[in-house]
């Protein structure tokens, strides 16, 4: 399939990015909460029954999968737990094969891409990795502290957790290399194939006690800089780090009760 034959997928991705001039002409705007339950016409209810609480590691992870709300300022984090998260949200098979475990991709494309910028990690120095899911390794691809791009990169609610937080991991996407095979339609394959390794790196962060946020609020030029010689598009941006207790956390008190 021609570039021509997914020319609509490209111009919307185009349209959709965010620039330092477009941001400041837009108004912000704020949102509640979606409200559920959905209305619909309900011909009829069938009763299930009720999910029991379980020690399950799996149940756990899903029940207690959030977004941080405020990160502790630049916490130290092990590599072996890095390791971990990386490996259990997009690890490649053994046996020379390019199929991805742990996540789907549309026509087995893999389109995706994990990129890992260290700050507090101990174990590796400051810079920029690219994770090789297949190999299983880290490979250095830009040496030094990039926080300062991130933060820049990032827009304005966002970049004191850019300050604060210990790593993060840029999601990328090849469009080229799924859109050649499903045309325009593959531009829906590439948002589902990031979301899926999103999903993962909660589901893990949880298990492995790590605070994490995905972050769509981004400077697309900023943040593709940051990788060197980069052809992929920025898709979604992951902080990590610790969550910063309460002061009754802190303090091991309940505070609603003490002052009642």
């Amino acid at each position: 399939m021609k570039d021509n034959d997914y020319l609509l997928a490209k111009q919307f991705h185009l349209n959709t990015k965010n620039f330092e001039k477009k941001i400041i002409k837009e108004e912000a705007r704020s949102f509640e909460i979606a409200k559920f339950p959905k209305k619909i016409l309900k011909k009829e209810v069938i009763p299930v029954d009720q999910l029991a609480e379980s020690d399950d590691s799996l149940y756990k992870a899903l029940m207690n999968r959030e977004s941080y709300r405020t990160l502790d300022i630049r916490v130290p984090i092990n590599l072996t737990k890095i390791s971990t998260l990386l490996q259990l949200s997009y690890l490649g098979r053994n046996n020379n094969t390019n199929h991805i475990i742990t996540v789907p991709s549309a026509g087995g494309r893999y389109s995706s891409s994990i990129y890992l910028l260290s700050f507090n990690v101990m174990g590796i120095e400051p810079a920029v990795y690219y994770w090789d899911p297949f190999e299983r390794h880290l490979a250095l691809i830009k040496k030094g502290d990039v926080r300062k791009e991130l933060k820049e990169g990032l827009l304005n609610p966002y970049r004191k957790d850019a300050d604060n937080c210990s790593f993060a991991i840029l999601l990328t996407s090849n469009i080229n290399q799924t859109c050649s095979k499903y045309g325009n339609r593959g531009y829906r394959f590439v948002c589902l194939d990031v979301g899926y390794i999103s999903q993962n790196l909660y589901l893990t962060s949880n298990h492995l006690n790590l605070a994490t946020r995905a972050i769509g609020g981004f400077y697309d030029n900023v943040i593709s800089k940051i990788i060197p010689n980069n052809g992929d598009e920025i898709i979604l941006v992951h902080l990590f780090g610790k969550e910063m207790k309460s002061i009754g956390e802190q303090l091991e008190m309940d505070i609603d009760n003490y002052f009642n």
